[in-house]
Parts: C-alpha cells; sequence; structure tokens
C-alpha cells in the first residue's frame, strides 16, 4: 500500500452540494489546509471549506489562460513549470495532514495540471459533483447573479470534461442518502470514511432547495 499522502480534488459544477460534502470529508479526517475561507452568507451559512490561498493560485491559472470562471472556452488550459513548482510549494506549506481535500470547481478545467503536479509525491483522486441541469443553473443564476444562458454553457462545458476516471457525485445523493455517498467515495479512494455525517444535512438551507 502507498504511503503517500491522498489528495481529493472536488470538482464540476457550482451550486451541487459541494461545500456540505467537503463538511462531511473534513469531519472524516480531511483537511482543507491552514488558510482557510471564513466566507459565511445565505448561501452557505455553514461556510464554504475553502482554502482562500488555493483560491488566489486558481485565479492565477484562469488569468494566464485569458479566463475568468464565467468565461472559459478553450479545450486545453496551459500551465507552466513555474505554476507546477508554486503549487507543489503551497501543498507543502499549507498541508501537514495525509488527508487532503481541495474543493473548486473551476478545477474540471486543469486536471492536467493536477496530475502532473501530484505525480511523484501524492495520490490523487477527483469527485464529479453534479446536479440537474435545470435546477443547477437556476441556482447559479441567483447565487452568481449571471444569466441563465451563461449558465447553461457553463454547465455543458463543465460535464463535456466528465470522464470515467472520476467518481461522479450527484447532488440528490449528497442530500437523500448521504451514508451511500460516503460509501463510495471510501471504496473510490480506498480509505476508511466511518464517522456518520447525516446530521450535517439541513433540508432547510437554500443550497438544499431545487430552485
Amino acid at each position: 500500500m502507498s504511503n503517500k499522502p491522498k489528495i481529493i480534488f472536488m470538482i464540476g459544477m457550482h451550486r451541487c452540494g459541494t461545500s456540505l460534502l467537503a463538511s462531511c470529508l473534513v469531519q472524516n479526517g480531511f483537511s482543507i489546509g491552514i488558510t482557510k475561507n471564513q466566507d459565511k452568507n445565505w448561501q452557505n451559512p455553514n461556510g464554504y471549506c475553502e482554502n482562500d490561498a488555493f483560491t488566489k493560485m486558481h485565479e492565477k491559472l484562469l488569468y494566464y489562460n485569458n479566463c475568468s470562471w464565467n468565461t472559459i472556452t478553450k479545450e486545453r488550459m496551459n500551465y507552466t513549470q513555474h505554476h507546477i513548482q508554486q503549487y507543489r510549494k503551497l501543498l507543502k506549506t499549507e498541508f501537514i495532514n495525509e488527508l487532503i481535500l481541495i474543493k473548486d470547481p473551476r478545477l474540471t478545467f486543469f486536471v492536467d495540471f493536477l496530475k502532473e503536479v501530484c505525480s511523484e509525491d501524492y495520490e490523487y483522486y477527483f469527485l464529479f459533483c453534479s446536479r440537474y441541469k435545470n435546477e443547477c443553473c437556476t441556482s447559479l443564476c441567483k447565487a452568481q447573479n449571471i444569466s441563465q444562458e451563461t449558465a447553461s454553457k457553463l454547465y455543458d462545458i463543465t460535464h463535456d470534461k466528465y470522464t470515467d476516471e472520476y467518481l461522479k457525485i450527484s447532488h440528490n445523493e449528497i442530500i437523500n442518502n448521504n451514508n451511500l455517498i460516503l460509501s463510495k467515495i471510501s471504496n473510490y479512494c480506498k480509505i476508511n470514511l466511518n464517522i456518520n455525517t447525516e446530521t450535517l444535512v439541513d433540508m432547510k438551507l437554500y443550497r438544499n432547495r431545487k430552485s
């Protein structure tokens, strides 16, 4: 068995229960790093389970490709060896834990980059989060104040990146069958996730509404 630290990259779409799922994994021993995002609002009153240092790095990668989250059009994103070294350094400075979680849907477009970053020192896994298109786009429009057309295009280009290599996670199962999801992740990542996190699911939260 490998002694390398494990990294889960949570990719796919926004508004698919990623913050809730990240919370479930944190409860089971995963770390989101030292520079934790502290934002809480009406969309996610319990927080986002993200890392500000990595968010800034991901912004740099998008900027290097003349893109923003809402304007991704490239089939393949570019990056340099300097970006790889920066990311590896960030991993070393942000984490002392052997169970690492990095959540950012924009990373869907940088999987090749992440594989190269992790190739020598980490076991890496990708959770691809999804939701029914109409529900997801309606929620995304409200959350980020973008048009339905923009949300729909973003949904389509994101899902075009899905492959069988990733473990696909549905919003519906995160909400309604939490234990099953953890079991699937356990098998996929070859790790024991023993802590029941069903109590983290709050059906009153905005993220759990269908519109």
